[in-house]
């Protein structure tokens, strides 16, 4: 599968919740081929243009950097859509405006790009990249898929001088909805976490939001050049790799191999996307139907009072409620929290 074309993940929850999407680079010490025509440094991409007159697929940002015929204010290399960063030593993501993942690289915060994102001029709507490109999130509302990016407003701050926590705010003042996206890298972890919070401003007329929808679009790359740093995010048009659900991990994962120009070795690199919570919407409805019966049948109808034993007796659950115990209500609306989210 090209890595053009991205993948989505979906989990339902309730109107006022919180849901964590993660991105998890799998710790691996192999990258993945250049190209079988790649060359051995920046100024060699220089010197082949010259040599041969062409652009080829290897070295389009190599070209527009060197063409005559381009205006005086063009960026040859391309913006930069980086508005916040967070990192921890080996993984580095840089966020848009919009919490547009733009950036991760991984195994180093120098190198290797893992996520497609490709600008040409600022002056262009998401600076020129394709509107498929990045990884992003968005809420279902009414049927319908709301990109947090799109929302009307939307700001961006740091809660500490000293931490790495990048907190991005989106509101929708028409629909009374509010959206809050926490992005840090832990220390320690190789991971983005990125924790989402939805709330609706107004109990009556706000809109009640059915799930939240994750879009990746990995660009897996860990072979490099030798003084090209640039290179890596120049050759994404060429990168492609295999992509896999894990049912067990409720995980999307992407996986390369090949070998690295820049040492020579064989190598891999393995990066998935899941959520913190389940996001299988028939295993989520079994869930939510446990939970009704929990609360409409076996609690006392008056009191709502849970039977601390259970028995089975031919083929029937039987409960008998005894002095209550603080943890098996504590249990039952923590479950009810994670299936239905706030909504009830």
């Amino acid at each position: 599968m090209r890595s053009t074309t991205g993948r989505v993940r979906l989990v339902r929850w309730g109107a006022a919740t919180a849901a964590a999407v993660t991105l998890l680079p799998a710790s691996a010490a192999r990258a993945v081929p250049f190209g079988e025509d790649a060359v051995a440094s920046l100024g060699g991409a220089a010197l082949h243009l010259a040599a041969h007159g062409e652009t080829g697929p290897n070295f389009p940002c190599v070209a527009r950097a060197f063409d005559p015929t381009a205006p005086p204010d063009a960026e040859g290399w391309g913006p930069t859509d980086v508005n916040a960063q967070t990192a921890n030593g080996r993984l580095a993501a840089g966020v848009s405006r919009s919490a547009t993942l733009t950036v991760l690289r991984w195994p180093s915060p120098s190198y290797y790009d893992q996520i497609k994102y490709y600008t040409v001029d600022r002056r262009l709507p998401l600076l020129g990249a394709k509107p498929n490109e990045g990884a992003f999130l968005g809420v279902v509302v009414g049927g319908r898929t709301l990109w947090l990016r799109d929302f009307p407003r939307s700001r961006q701050r740091y809660p500490t001088s000293r931490g790495d926590e990048v907190i991005t705010e989106f509101s929708d003042p028409a629909r009374r909805l509010r959206v809050v996206v926490r992005d840090v890298a832990p220390r320690g972890v190789d991971a983005l976490i990125r924790r989402v919070e939805v709330r609706s401003a107004g109990a009556r007329r706000a809109v009640r939001p059915r799930a939240l929808v994750a879009f990746e679009n990995f660009n897996l790359v860990v072979s490099k050049l030798p003084a090209a740093p640039l290179l890596d995010f120049c050759n994404e048009e060429l990168n492609a790799d295999s992509a896999r659900y894990l049912p067990g991990a409720d995980a999307i994962v992407h996986e390369r191999s090949g070998v690295d120009a820049s040492t020579g070795k064989r190598s891999s690199v393995a990066v998935a996307m899941a959520f913190a919570r389940l996001s299988a919407p028939a295993k989520l409805a079994r869930a939510r139907r446990g939970i009704d019966w929990i609360a409409h049948v076996q609690a006392t109808p008056d009191t709502h009072v849970l039977g601390e034993t259970w028995r089975v007796a031919r083929g029937r659950v039987l409960t008998y409620t005894a002095t209550p115990h603080l943890w098996e209500h504590t249990l039952f609306y923590l479950a009810m929290l994670e299936t239905y989210g706030a909504e009830r």
